[in-house]
């Protein structure tokens, strides 16, 4: 195996671990076309004619990389065979088996109705094999093959209605087959220098921007730094400025203390005879305000007494409304049972009534009609003996 076939085999097999499809066998068969006209060695002037074979399963949902890369400017010619359907093990005209399908699109099935679009979309019918240029290409009917021009990497998949469900009933594969040129030595090499020149714009702008970063932080630091000292000025003027201000207030403070402490003498002395008189007020005092918050108890435990009253009188008033409206209820359903009986009964006597009057009329009638007969049948006697 040549070591483009070998590289293209290892890409596969990436593919298969990456997307991790279990229905998708990504087999990648590799073929370099032999021939005189086709052969192409490293040293070659000119971009050489590859084939590769790539198998997608009509069960997998997802678009296969196919690690065909088309050039700018050029066409792979790609044909697709295969068995592949949307309806394992039954012949149904919208899918009948095969990369092209029936020509039926998802939001139109004939059978089942509108289905949400498969993996190409809608614009793709159902039950073809489908491609397209580049991860987020438009995707395009492929059918049993095309010319599809470059650049970028060709992707396939076959297409069915609302993935995942709608792939459970898929069986069968496809085989494509895809011919394309390969970049000349020329084309790469200019490819890589175009590589090269974004390289080294890149480094250079990665370059600019980092000595921008450092001037920037080098101009914070001494903005910082001299926003420190000053500040450390400032405290060192209010310290200053506070300990002279504390020996003040302690001075002050010492001055006061002095009076405070003369004139707390005088008035120890002033008290200790008012000490006695003081402490009897003061048991009085304690006396009084005992003898208002039992008081006060009394008074909140009379409200509480009282409310829960009013309360037990709210439910008994209550509980008596109830009683009173279902007592009248139960009386009115009962008068309403005896008025419906009473009308029951009226209504069986009208209707005996009647029964028995119209039983008598036909009693009447019947006997008239004999009477009629009667005269009738002597009538004719007496007009017969005449």
């Amino acid at each position: 195996m040549t070591t483009t076939a070998l590289e293209a085999a290892t890409s596969g097999g990436r593919l298969a671990r990456r997307f991790g499809l279990r229905p998708v066998i990504a087999t990648v068969l590799v073929a370099v076309a032999a021939g005189a006209g086709l052969a192409c060695s490293a040293d070659s002037a000119s971009a050489a004619t590859l084939t590769k074979t790539v198998e997608i399963s009509a069960s997998s949902y997802t678009f296969l990389d196919t690690g065909v890369d088309v050039p700018a400017g050029t066409t792979a010619a790609v044909s697709v065979t295969g068995d592949g359907t949307c309806h394992e093990g039954d012949e149904i005209f919208d899918c009948p088996g095969g990369p092209e399908g029936a020509g039926y699109f998802c939001d139109a099935n004939p059978i089942s109705g509108e289905h949400a679009p498969g993996p190409a979309g809608a614009a793709v019918p159902y039950g073809a094999v489908a491609g397209r240029i580049g991860a987020e290409g438009t995707p395009f009917d492929l059918g049993a093959g095309k010319a599809v021009p470059g650049p970028g990497e060709l992707y396939v998949v076959f297409n069915d209605c609302e993935p995942p469900g709608g792939y459970g009933d898929n069986a069968g594969s496809f085989q494509i087959v895809i011919t394309y040129q390969s970049e000349g030595p020329a084309e790469e090499a200019k490819k890589k220098a175009e590589e090269e020149a974004a390289k080294k714009k890149a480094e250079e702008e990665a370059a600019k921007k980092k000595a921008e970063a450092e001037a920037a932080a080098k101009k914070t630091a001494e903005e910082e730094a001299a926003k420190k000292k000053k500040a450390a000025e400032e405290a060192a003027k209010k310290k200053k400025a506070a300990e002279e201000a504390a020996k003040k207030k302690k001075k002050k403070a010492e001055e006061e203390a002095a009076k405070k402490k003369k004139k707390a003498a005088e008035e120890a002395a002033k008290k200790k005879n008012k000490k006695k008189a003081a402490e009897e007020a003061a048991k009085k005092k304690k006396k009084a305000e005992e003898a208002a918050k039992k008081k006060k108890k009394a008074e909140e435990a009379a409200k509480k007494k009282k409310k829960a009253a009013e309360e037990a009188a709210k439910r008994k008033k209550k509980a008596a409304e109830e009683a009173a409206k279902k007592k009248k209820k139960k009386a009115e359903e009962e008068a309403a049972k005896r008025k419906k009986k009473a009308a029951e009964e009226a209504a069986k006597k009208r209707k005996k009534k009647a029964a028995e009057e119209a039983a008598k009329k036909k009693k009447a009638a019947e006997e008239a009609a004999k009477k009629k007969k009667k005269a009738a049948e002597e009538a004719a006697k007496k007009k017969s003996a005449t």
